[in-house]
């Protein structure tokens, strides 16, 4: 009995040796797993330090939906605020004339400059500013800045959008009774012509 087992340490050692080379083969693996694992661990937390380097960066702008102003009604409950109006530009007679001279007064003048014409004594032509309206669809005008310097409009103003559907966006104003100028205004912001075709929703 003492013979064979002196024969079997051989067979004993070679199957430890087996043993332990399949452990460390086993090892290796869990280990370049986990370093893995660390190195897209430590990846991902780099690119999102890197995504959120300011964090008092503004958020980006989300629409800002305004309130919609067509009647008398509508101007009068949103009296105040900034709104989107709906109606039709109207354009309100050209200031009377200086009768001195036969011109509109100089407030409301806006020089044009001419190319050369090669004529002596040649003056650049000056058109009128004038006042406008913005009638709604019940029909109330709402005054386009009333005792403001801007209530006069450019030239350009008022042959791009006379007597055409426009949208405006700016800050309404209703004072009823208690206007000095005017019951309500609008302080215009933006302006743009408006299609009949698209959807009222």
């Amino acid at each position: 009995m003492r013979f064979k087992l002196i024969r079997l340490a051989p067979e004993l050692r070679n199957a430890k040796a087996v043993w332990m080379l399949k452990l460390l083969k086993v090892s290796a693996i869990v280990l370049i797993f986990g370093i893995s694992q660390f190195a897209v661990v430590a990846f991902a937390e780099t690119n999102f330090a890197n995504v959120n380097v300011n964090e008092n960066a503004d958020p980006s702008p989300q629409p800002v939906l305004l309130p919609l102003v067509r009647t008398q009604a509508d101007l009068q409950r949103l009296s105040g605020q900034r709104v989107i109006l709906w109606g039709r530009y109207q354009r309100q007679p050209t200031p009377l004339l200086d009768p001195a001279t036969g011109d509109p007064p100089d407030e409301s003048l806006n020089s044009v400059i001419r190319p050369e014409t090669g004529i002596p004594g040649f003056e650049p032509g000056k058109r009128p500013r004038g006042f406008a309206n913005i009638v709604l669809e019940d029909g109330w005008a709402v005054s386009i800045s009333p005792g403001n310097k801007i209530s006069l409009r450019s030239p350009e103003e008022l042959e791009t959008y006379d007597n055409q559907f426009v949208e405006v966006v700016g800050l309404v104003h209703w004072w009823g009774d208690a206007g000095i100028v005017a019951p309500s205004g609008i302080d215009i912001q933006q302006i743009r012509l408006r299609s009949l075709d698209s959807k009222d929703g």
